[in-house]
Parts: C-alpha cells; sequence; structure tokens
C-alpha cells in the first residue's frame, strides 16, 4: 500500500498544491504577525495599556484549547474541507475583532479566532508529497508564507498617517485572502492515504483518545516538549521585539524605525524557511534543529545584550532566520509518528498540550519584564527552551526520506504493547 499511496515522481499537480498551499500560509501569516505591530492601537482601542496586551493575549489564547476538537473533525470530514472552512472561519472573526472596541467582547471573538485557527499545511504536505521532497515544499510554502510579515512590517511605516489605516490595513489583505484561499481550495485534492483509510472496510473506529497508546507514547511526549520550547521562544523576541526596543532601546529606535527593520529582518525568516527544506532533507530533522538552535541563540544573544544598531539587527536577522528553520521541521515532527486515520489528532493533541505555554506565559512575561527587564526574561526563557528541545532531540528518531507508512512500522508498530 505505500507504493501506492506514495509517489516516487513529482507530478503537476504538487507544483498547484504546493502553490495553493504557499497562498494559504501567507494569509495565515499576515493573520498572526500583523498583530504584532499594532498592540499599541489595540490598546487605545481598548483602553488599557501596552502592559496588559500580554495578559489579554493569554486569556484569548484559551481558545486554542477547544480546536483539538476539531483536529478530530480533520480525521472524519477529510483535509481539503477542513482547510477550506476552518482558516475562513478564523479570518472573519479576527476582522470582527477590529471593531469591537468593548474589551469582553473583543476578548471572546478573539478566543473563537484562536478556536478556528487551524493550519492544516503540514498535515496535507506530509500525506500527498513524496518524502523526499517533504521538507522543501514546508519550506517553500513557509518561505512564501513569511512575505505576509514583509509586508505588515512595511505597512506599519505609515499608521501614523492615518488613524484608521492600522484597521483598513488588516481589511485590504484580508478579505481577498479569504475569497483566494476558498476560491482555489476548491480545486486541490483530498489526500490519497486519507481516501485510502475512508475506504477500507477493515478500519478501526477511531476517536479523540485513540492515540493514547504506549505505542505513541514516547513520540507525542517529546513532539510536545519539543513544540512547547518552540512556543516559549516566539513568546519572546518574535513576539515582543517592539516593546523590548521601544523600552529597553529607545535611544536607538522609534515605531517607524522598529518597522522598517521589522520588514527588512523578516527577509531572514524567509531565507530561513527555504534554507529549512532543503536542510531537513538533506541533513536530516534532527542535525537541522541542533544547528538552527546553535544560531538562533548567537543571535538572541547580539539582538538582545548589544547596545548597536548593526549588532541589534544582525541579531534579528539571524533569530528571525532560524526559528523559521525551527518551526518548520518541528512541524513535519508532528505528523510523521502516526497512522493516517489518527495524524490530526494525533498532531492536534501535541499542539494541545503545548498551547498551554502561549496562556501561562503571556500571563508571566509582564510581571518577568518588570521584575528583570524585556530583555533578562528572553534571555532567560530562551535558553531554557532551546536546552530542553536539544534534550528532547535525543530520543526523537530520524524520519529524513521515510515514507509515512515505514515511519509507522518502523518506529511505532514494533514498539506496539
Amino acid at each position: 500500500m505505500a507504493n501506492q499511496l506514495e509517489s516516487e515522481q513529482w507530478k503537476p499537480y504538487f507544483t498547484f498544491l504546493t502553490a495553493y498551499l504557499a497562498i494559504f500560509t501567507f494569509f495565515h501569516f499576515y493573520g498572526l504577525s500583523h498583530k504584532i505591530f499594532v498592540f499599541d492601537y489595540w490598546a487605545l482601542m481598548l483602553g488599557v495599556t501596552v502592559n496588559d496586551i500580554p495578559a489579554i493575549l493569554a486569556v484569548v489564547s484559551l481558545g486554542s484549547l477547544s480546536n483539538i476538537l476539531l483536529k478530530r473533525v480533520i480525521d472524519v470530514i477529510g483535509r481539503k474541507k477542513s482547510i477550506l472552512l476552518f482558516p475562513t472561519i478564523s479570518h472573519v472573526f479576527n476582522i470582527i475583532s477590529y471593531y469591537s472596541p468593548n474589551l469582553l467582547t473583543f476578548i471572546v471573538i478573539r478566543m473563537i479566532s484562536w478556536t478556528f485557527m487551524i493550519n492544516s499545511s503540514s498535515l496535507i504536505i506530509s500525506e500527498e508529497v513524496p518524502a523526499r521532497y517533504r521538507s522543501t515544499v514546508s519550506g517553500i510554502t513557509m518561505g512564501v508564507g513569511m512575505c505576509a510579515a514583509i509586508l505588515a512590517a512595511g505597512l506599519s511605516i505609515f499608521f501614523n498617517l492615518n488613524p484608521e489605516l492600522w484597521r483598513a490595513s488588516f481589511i485590504w489583505v484580508m478579505v481577498p485572502g479569504i475569497v483566494i484561499i476558498v476560491g482555489l481550495g476548491t480545486q486541490i485534492k483530498e489526500t490519497r492515504r486519507f481516501l485510502e483509510i475512508k475506504r477500507d472496510p477493515n478500519k478501526k473506529k477511531v476517536h479523540l483518545f485513540s492515540v493514547f497508546k504506549k505505542k505513541y507514547a514516547k513520540n507525542i511526549i517529546f513532539c510536545t516538549v519539543i513544540i512547547t520550547c518552540l512556543n516559549l521562544l516566539y513568546l519572546t523576541i518574535k513576539t515582543y521585539f517592539k516593546p523590548f526596543l521601544l523600552t529597553e532601546r529607545g535611544f536607538i529606535f522609534n515605531s517607524e524605525l522598529i518597522g522598517i527593520i521589522g520588514m527588512l529582518s523578516y527577509f531572514g525568516s524567509m531565507v530561513g524557511y527555504y534554507t529549512s527544506g532543503i536542510l531537513g532533507d538533506k541533513l536530516g530533522r534532527k542535525k537541522t534543529l541542533y544547528m538552527a538552535s546553535a544560531i538562533y541563540f548567537v543571535g538572541s544573544i547580539l539582538f538582545l545584550f548589544t547596545p548597536n544598531f548593526i549588532t541589534i539587527f544582525l541579531g534579528f536577522i539571524l533569530v528571525n532566520a532560524f526559528f523559521a528553520v525551527l518551526m518548520v521541521i518541528g512541524d513535519i515532527l508532528t505528523v510523521e509518528f502516526f497512522h493516517t486515520g489518527e495524524r490530526a489528532v494525533g498532531a492536534g493533541w501535541i499542539y494541545w498540550f503545548a498551547s498551554f505555554i502561549p496562556i501561562f506565559g503571556n500571563f508571566l512575561i509582564t510581571p518577568l519584564s518588570t521584575l528583570f527587564s524585556w530583555g533578562m526574561s528572553f534571555f532567560m526563557i530562551g535558553t531554557v527552551a532551546i536546552i530542553v528541545m536539544c534534550i528532547a532531540l535525543i530520543f526523537i528518531p530520524e524520519t529524513k526520506h521515510r515514507v509515512l507508512e515505514e515511519i509507522y512500522a518502523t518506529e511505532i508498530e514494533k514498539g506496539k504493547a
């Protein structure tokens, strides 16, 4: 069956699928990255301070706890319907939130958006794209998607020209994005592996807790640790670089300059995403993660502890580039160790457990930054995350160039209880 389901050669459809997932990821990333540049405008709209935003984001992140139910739905209705339906709902509620000045209403709407904020790209890539191209295609889709962060940063430079531009810049991108995602998405095919499972007369009934078996335990635990560590890293420089630069490097930076360096440094993210695919397929998942975490650490030191514009900028480029590498490979690992009928819900549980970090982490960022500083808080959190992630990688098998059915047979079934 593996030979039937795993295409050895590149087909024209894979080119279209890669292009669609790249476009999909672009709008997904824009929804995520735009908020980084409008925290101060959120604060004005809601009548709070910028220091209150992390706590608000922590409450909003509670919405991610319920999307495990939708991950189970993906294994029922399929990958195609899910990628058309759930992100569309999420984007619509994001748009509504930008016109919700009441704090409670804003939080509820953003929580709903978080509930449906599910990116099935890695799942589709893992099941449809040949094994030797899996990381490369992931890197391409995320690299193109990263253009959205560059766009968001570029538009933020002009926010001071018009009080409503911070809202309008979101609407102008996301409304056409929803139309494009749905329109082009109707042309993609359901994955062959999912269709094969549906046709199998001997298929076993899968439920929400079916992945909690001894054979999955080790990989669920250590993949969860890896994604948790990546969430910790994302909570530091990637999310709160603007308040750090304004408060602790304000003698160099203002909002306009931050927008400019953000836009330029995100080109480093694009390079990182593209490179991650090549590295993941050539060096392997584990070596790539070790290398990227080491260079990310060096970049964070330059960004956090040097008072010179050039070294801060260089550090920011390294942080963005190699965080991108970490994200691509970590995302791939979450879907490579499960049977097709349980793959979405298995990856969903990994992200569900890891999602507690944005909830509790955002609550901790403000008191930590007050007790120490933004920079020192980022350093402590980031260092611990990198060390723990590197330890967890020791227990994860290498999956480079391996067909999903082979990975399942050799790494999962061999240890079956």
